[in-house]
């Protein structure tokens, strides 16, 4: 079957949706789905101002603040003071953040297996390298590497 690429990447797009959304139903603990992609921006990345972080989780920036002061209560992430800017701060996102996302990708990875176990070899190595594809073609956080 032929396709174009915008074809493509819609249908990767709804089926990688589908497949978080699949997991994380399956789960039944954990923070809300915006904590985890606060928490992945910031470890693709370096600190972010909150109006930075507001932006690109599309929500309001008091939204932010108050999302923030929740994970800052749970040591999820922590203020710094901007190097560039002594009245300003920058969030991070500690280890105990950077370990809570890494665990969580775990989980949701153990619950999707039971979905692909039944995979070929070959059909293991397609999405391998599927999986290297988008990787590479990933439009990094802000200031993260490329």
């Amino acid at each position: 079957m032929t396709t174009d690429l915008g074809t493509t990447l819609t249908r990767l797009l709804a089926a990688t949706h589908r497949l978080s959304r699949s997991a994380t139903i399956r789960l039944e603990h954990g923070y809300s789905a915006s904590y985890y992609r606060t928490l992945g921006i910031l470890a693709d990345g370096t600190p972010l101002r909150i109006g930075q972080l507001a932006e690109y989780n599309k929500i309001s920036q008091p939204g932010m603040t108050k999302m923030l002061a929740s994970l800052e209560s749970r040591d999820l992430v922590q203020r710094i003071q901007d190097p560039t800017d002594s009245r300003a701060w920058l969030i991070d996102i500690t280890a105990t953040g950077r370990e809570a996302l890494v665990q969580r990708r775990l989980e949701l990875a153990m619950v999707l297996e039971q979905d692909f176990v039944s995979l070929s070899a070959r059909e293991i190595a397609v999405l391998a390298e599927a999986a290297e594809i988008l990787e590479s073609r990933s439009t990094p956080a802000p200031g993260g590497n490329p």
